[in-house]
């Protein structure tokens, strides 16, 4: 089983263990028993959102992380001579993770004959990711156009970069202003109190 569902049923069955505890052991009464069960019956769906919501996080962030390499494999499978399709069809079929998996249905469309276009604007529409709807969106439009796909796939990888660059950078900032709060609360007050001891302990000895 994944991490996350094991957390959550050892969250359930730690709160229901309590409730019979209390109830084998009568060490509660009847009002603290109908309070926890209230606030367990109020906390578990909200904890419930929380883990859905930190799951669609961590599988946005899984994709966004693994956009670029894909669009490489792409834009360099595309300039070996290969047709959109074909590059998708050998990225669904060598590549492993969140969005080689969403290619690979892609294709499992396309090949039970459903165009090609259509199914990749459905792709870009199963995504929240504004680089991924835009990668699908020029996409079409240059082969509507007959543009080079080649030039699309290249501005789509140094966008993709920029956008990666710029997300590590706030990463950073965020950990760094993180990593300050020990420094701050936790050593800086202790190397005062060492800085501090001795010279009130002097004191304190010449007043006496």
């Amino acid at each position: 089983f994944p991490s996350h569902d094991i957390a959550v049923f050892s969250i359930i069955l730690i709160y229901f263990g309590c409730l019979l505890i209390s109830f084998t052991l009568n060490v509660t009464n009847f009002g603290a028993t109908c309070a926890l069960c209230i606030s367990g019956a109020i906390a578990i769906p909200y904890f419930f959102q929380w883990n859905l919501i930190r799951r669609v996080k961590l599988r946005r962030a899984r994709i966004e992380s693994e956009f670029p390499a894909i669009i490489e494999i792409i834009m360099l499978s595309v300039s070996a001579g290969d047709s959109p399709a074909s590059a998708f069809r050998r990225i669904s079929k060598r590549s492993h993770g969140v969005l080689p998996t969403q290619i690979s249905l892609m294709m499992k469309r396309v090949e039970e004959g459903r165009p090609f276009s259509i199914a990749l604007e459905e792709f870009g529409k199963d995504f929240s990711s504004e680089s991924i709807r835009r990668f699908v969106d020029s996409i079409t439009i240059a082969s509507t156009r007959g543009t080079s796909l080649v030039e699309i796939f290249n501005h789509a990888v140094e966008d993709s970069h920029s956008r990666e660059k710029s997300q590590l950078l706030i990463a950073a900032g965020k950990k760094e202003f993180s990593m300050l709060i020990p420094v701050v609360f936790l050593i800086l007050p202790i190397s005062v109190a060492f800085a501090l001891f001795p010279s009130i302990t002097h004191l304190n000895l010449i007043g006496i």
